[in-house]
């Protein structure tokens, strides 16, 4: 009767053992998801910083290209009105 009854203690006292392992588990679970979840947001923002840093130098170098070209059109005329001039005087 005796042995019957330290069984059951230690199947009793296992079980709470057991149940604190899976508590322990969860909890440890739980945060490995979180910091999942917290470096995919930390990822995705900073793609969004970078895509909008991208397209903030691509705006930049368009305006860049635009004035240049400009700049090369005027330089053009600007060299051509001589020659026009002399093109009216002979």
């Amino acid at each position: 009767m005796a042995a019957l009854t330290a069984i059951t203690n230690a199947i009793s006292a296992l079980g709470l053992v057991q149940g604190r392992v899976g508590a322990g588990e969860n909890l440890l679970n739980y945060a490995s998801t979180l910091a999942n979840s917290q470096i995919t947001n930390f990822s995705a923002a900073q793609s969004a910083i970078r895509d909008a840093d991208v397209a903030s130098a691509a705006a930049n170098l368009t305006k860049a290209q635009t004035l240049l070209q400009s700049s090369i059109a005027a330089l053009a005329q600007a060299n051509a009105a001589p020659s026009a001039i002399l093109k009216l005087l002979q």
